[in-house]
């Protein structure tokens, strides 16, 4: 079972996933163990170029790096897959 960011299953019963339940803050506060300072400022200010739309948030911390724990990176790509 993986825990997102909100301390709820991100998938329903269905096997979907939906990321309407998660918020640009909460990417932020996956990946902020994982990444250097710079980094995170980095994603911090693509956020606000971006309208802080969630699915851009997992998009630019996989670009900033992949040595995420698996779990860490398996909820950023659901994120990214679902587009929202």
């Amino acid at each position: 079972m993986l825990i997102g960011c909100s301390g709820t299953k991100p998938e329903s019963g269905s096997g979907h996933f939906s990321c309407k339940e998660y918020a640009w803050s909460d990417v932020q506060t996956l990946v902020e163990p994982h990444i250097s300072g710079d980094l995170y400022t980095s994603l911090v200010m693509q956020g606000q170029s971006s309208g802080y739309k969630v699915s851009a948030a997992a998009d630019h911390a996989i670009e900033l790096s992949e040595n995420y724990p698996d779990s860490v990176l398996l909820l950023l790509r659901k994120i990214q897959k679902a587009d929202c």
